[in-house]
């Protein structure tokens, strides 16, 4: 309560809830979202974590149906966790203040799926289960690292890893989709990366993290995650790197380049099925595009015009 100078005691939270997030509503009542090692979710709330002259509380817990479990050691991450368990509340002020909404990355059997649930009384009580990725149903298909941001406006955005596109089941594109009713719809997803092997990494490794996140605004959302564009040629295999891409619901999400071997003077983005490219421009410091001036041709002069005489005035 004092801008992170002093922390109090570390306490117990009930059910020992692991792999979530947490977040704060509008009237400052705190809520955690996590699980278990199964099927196991909850919302657990407490009103009075805001008050610095107490120990924290928990009155509310709340059992969520996700649709499925938790995933650890999936094909896609050997070493890691298919997605945790995201919890978001929104704070807009609007026809969907302090919604509480749920992500996680789930299986009912067979490769994963983005799996959303919202509730809109506070967290007493959550709705059936939404399927966010638009793909036809496929036990082979992983739809993982599901995450979701909240803008000030209300509009929600998730992105995920999504093996929809490769035919090995496991090469991974970073996904999107945004909801502006709470939830209640969700937007064509469009793929926002190009496709990597999630299995490479230097020298190896069998993990590549276990969640990515979103950070979303009036306009778009800002993506971290981790992916393997770039090929080490010392290692002769592709390695781990963090990348920054920005979604939006208009004018379309920036495809992530493929980073060659060689570098070249100047990338080419090359754009995903589903996304369009931005058109590069040459940016000055201001943040305004620099045009190319355009050439002024040079005059052309033609003979010089003899001079007509001037006649003489009549009487």
């Amino acid at each position: 309560t004092d801008g992170g100078a002093t922390w109090q005691t570390p306490i117990s939270i009930p059910n020992s809830p692991q792999w979530g997030t947490l977040d704060v509503a509008s009237n400052g009542n705190l809520f955690i979202g996590g699980g278990d090692s199964d099927s196991s979710f909850w919302c657990i709330r407490s009103s009075n974590a805001q008050d610095p002259s107490v120990t924290p509380t928990f009155d509310q817990i709340t059992t969520i149906n996700m649709g499925g479990s938790l995933v650890f050691g999936g094909t896609v991450n050997p070493g890691g966790l298919a997605g945790q368990i995201f919890l978001a509340v929104d704070r807009s002020g609007g026809a969907t203040n302090n919604n509480i909404y749920m992500v996680a990355s789930v299986s009912s059997g067979g490769g994963t799926n983005v799996m959303f649930a919202r509730s809109t009384d506070g967290g007493q009580s959550f709705s059936a289960p939404v399927r966010i990725n638009d793909d036809p149903v496929n036990s082979s298909k992983w739809h993982w690292f599901g995450t979701i941001g909240v803008a000030p406006n209300g509009r929600i955005d998730s992105v995920w890893l999504d093996s929809r596109n490769a035919a090995n089941n496991i090469d991974s594109q970073l996904f999107y989709s945004y909801s502006t009713d709470g939830g209640v719809t969700w937007s064509a997803n469009v793929a926002v990366s190009d496709s990597f092997n999630p299995l490479e990494g230097w020298p190896i490794q069998q993990k590549i993290g276990d969640y990515i996140t979103i950070v979303s605004d009036n306009t778009g959302g800002d993506v971290a995650y981790s992916a393997t564009f770039n090929f080490n040629p010392s290692s002769g295999q592709h390695e781990q790197d963090v990348y920054f891409v920005r979604v939006s619901p208009s004018g379309g999400p920036t495809p992530t380049p493929t980073v060659s071997p060689t570098p070249t003077t100047t990338p080419t983005v090359t754009p995903t099925a589903t996304a369009t490219a931005t058109p590069t421009v040459t940016v000055t410091p201001s943040g305004t595009p620099t045009a190319t001036p355009r050439q002024t041709p040079t005059p052309r002069f033609g003979p010089t015009p003899r001079p007509r005489p001037t006649p003489a005035p009549r009487p």
